[in-house]
């Protein structure tokens, strides 16, 4: 549980600066639907289904709407329910209309596709997917490629006629739907490599054909696919230096920049890491993207936010809202892009299911009885040395920290009001990603890398602060909990003299993250760092922390959780408690009677559960082996013979 190694966004909110497929109030006066979504997917069917464009035209607009949405998915909200049967059949019914000789038809299913991929999360795209979608949406694409009538030429906004303004859109439409498909299904993937849509989209990314909204669309989509695919990053390195060209724009409107944050991490994928020669290009972008002050920008949106939520933002609050959009989904962008250049191969990991899973325990070599406990494996620095050095020149730490801050006061006013609750999410989502990096970053880094030790250790306060008393966001306490384990990771190898400063007021923090979330990884992280305390507590003797930490590990343990949270609390307790020097705390807190007392339980469930364990299964494994011979070893050792009730 070290590195992230940041997936794209298994949500996807409409960009900003792209036209979502919507009725107008005419239109939808016009389509009036049913009460409740199954009885309006019914009715709707029937319009898509009878031979009259017309009323095709306004059953795919009557579904665009329906699901045209920020706040949540649909599809999966019970109060929606859709029978899966009903599903397949509305799919089924849309998908043709990609290829229909209408233009107005082909947009409004392209746009309605696309907002249904949306709301109904992975499980819609799979079905999607399954349902053949993929087939008219493919031939739509190369229609863009091979038809003199699709042809698309760049023009400025006021000199596009509507039919072109429709055409640019209905490509827009299309190419974010197989963004969504691809990060959904392999299967799609396989379709877009088989169908060779590289070529077709490759042209697409030049400024000058389509405008740099159709460009950052490609681009979106080929970061997305070229992860891990040969087969496209083999095409693109035959476009290398266009690549490059990008990155050097002289434009720093939002759009261009992401743009060219876009680029960098395409540049990234096709050398499996940051190339020498593009290194100051790449590193350049990413300081120009991280600098801007997305925070302040928030704040100042919220000052002209209507505090009544259906109040109408002014034209100038619109134009920043858009514009901001854009910054932080450059920003988020570029932190998945520096999370995975800081994640180094900690994947290729050796397969602990590969070993004997007969066996009741698994036999790790050791240097002695007590060695057994440390049982972590020491990963060296996973970065060049130009990496190194780039990281270290643009003080990122700072930088990505600074993205972690939204006032409260500035969330509620977002959160409150129609139209900003979007980019409250999206800045959610920076922070999370923000938050990620920084757990990479410390880790790979060496402390003289990290500046002044004691404003790291004030980074690592405020966090925890902030987890307590601020935040409701699982996604980012999850990534803030990984940032506050790696950073103290650093202090105790630093011997901080400021840890061991720390008040029992100061575990209560701690404690009051793992009492108060119902998240487990949450629980694991902050278990994590509550051991690594207690290592620190233990080398500097200070046995009044060392004790509470011991209860609430054991308390941790003793708890019913799944399997995985459980051992690990175990393991923390014999790194916490594996030196001899701990053995008089250890009788205090009874430790030897709680374990000897938690272990039949939790090896019977190691032995029942042990098949489907997935990626917990070293860290379990490991702990159940340990356990025993820790115990054992405990034991034997004079000054832990056990007290009645462990006060």
């Amino acid at each position: 549980m070290g590195k992230s190694k940041v997936k794209k966004a298994k949500q996807r909110p409409s960009p900003a600066g792209i036209i979502t497929v919507k009725c107008t109030e005419v239109e939808l006066d016009n389509c009036k639907m049913p009460t409740g979504i199954e009885s309006s997917l019914s009715s709707l069917l029937d319009q898509l289904q009878v031979p009259d464009s017309e009323e095709n035209l306004c059953g795919l607009r009557r579904l665009a709407e329906m699901f045209f949405t920020e706040d949540k998915t649909i599809l999966d909200d019970p109060t929606h329910s859709v029978s899966r049967d009903l599903q397949q059949r509305f799919i089924r019914s849309v998908a043709p209309f990609l290829v229909d000789s209408r233009s107005d038809i082909r947009n409004a299913a392209a746009g309605a596709l696309r907002n249904v991929s949306i709301a109904g999360g992975l499980d819609m795209c799979e079905i999607m997917v399954s349902d053949d979608v993929v087939t008219p949406l493919v031939a739509l694409l190369q229609k863009y490629a091979t038809d003199d009538s699709m042809i698309i030429q760049h023009k400025n906004t006021e000199e596009q006629t509507p039919i072109e303004k429709e055409k640019l859109d209905t490509l827009l439409q299309a190419i974010h739907l197989l963004l969504n498909l691809c990060e959904s299904s392999e299967t799609a993937v396989k379709y877009f490599n088989s169908n060779n849509l590289l070529a077709v989209l490759l042209r697409f990314m030049d400024v000058s054909v389509g405008g740099v909204d159709l460009a950052v669309s490609v681009a979106q989509c080929l970061h997305t696919v070229s992860d891990d695919n040969s087969t496209v990053l083999s095409g693109l390195q035959n476009s290398e230096e266009e690549l490059v060209k990008l990155i050097m724009i002289e434009n720093s409107e939002p759009s261009y920049l992401h743009l060219r944050t876009l680029a960098a991490g395409l540049l990234v994928n096709i050398h499996g890491g940051v190339p020498v020669k593009y290194l100051n290009y790449i590193f350049n972008i990413f300081y120009k993207v991280i600098e801007i002050d997305s925070q302040n920008e928030l704040c100042n949106l919220s000052s002209e936010t209507p505090l009544e939520k259906e109040d109408v933002l002014s034209s100038d609050a619109v134009i920043k809202l858009e514009k901001l959009l854009i910054i932080i989904e450059a920003q988020i962008t570029m932190f998945e892009i520096l999370t995975n250049i800081c994640s180094g191969e900690e994947d290729d990991m050796m397969d602990f299911e590969s070993l004997n899973d007969s066996d009741d325990e698994i036999d790790i070599e050791l240097n002695n009885s007590k060695d057994c406990i440390d049982v972590s494996v020491s990963h060296p620095l996973t970065i060049s040395s130009h990496v190194h050095e780039a990281l270290v020149k643009f003080n990122l730490l700072q930088h990505s920290y600074n993205k972690t801050k939204l006032p409260l006061n500035v969330a509620d006013i977002l959160n409150n009001h129609t139209d900003t609750k979007n980019i409250l999410k999206k800045f959610q989502r920076l922070r999370s990603r923000a938050f990620h990096f920084i757990n990479n970053l410390t880790s790979v880094l060496e402390p003289d890398d990290l500046g002044s030790p004691d404003n790291l250790f004030k980074m690592w306060s405020e966090i925890g602060h902030v987890i307590v008393n601020g935040d409701n966001d699982v996604e980012v306490i999850e990534a803030s909990t990984n940032a506050l384990r790696a950073i103290l990771t650093k202090l105790v190898s630093m011997q901080y003299p400021g840890l061991s400063q720390m008040t029992q007021s100061d575990l209560e923090v701690l404690f009051r993250i793992v009492q108060n979330c119902k998240d487990n990884n949450v629980c694991a992280n902050v278990t994590q760092v509550i051991g690594a305390l207690g290592v620190f507590c233990a080398n500097k003797n200070l046995n009044f922390l060392l004790k509470d930490i011991g209860r609430f590990i054991i308390a941790i343990a003793e708890r019913q959780g799944p399997l995985w949270l459980i051992a690990e609390a175990l393991d923390t307790l014999m790194d916490v408690f594996a030196e001899d020097n701990t053995d008089n705390v250890a009788q205090e807190i009874a430790l030897v009677s709680h374990l000897s007392a938690i272990a039949p339980v939790f090896k019977k469930k190691v032995r029942a559960e042990r098949k489907t364990l997935g990626d917990h299964y070293a860290l379990v494994t490991t702990a159940n082996s340990n356990l025993t011979r820790f115990i054992s070893y405990k034991k034997n050792r004079p000054n832990c013979i056990q007290i009645s009730n462990g006060k």
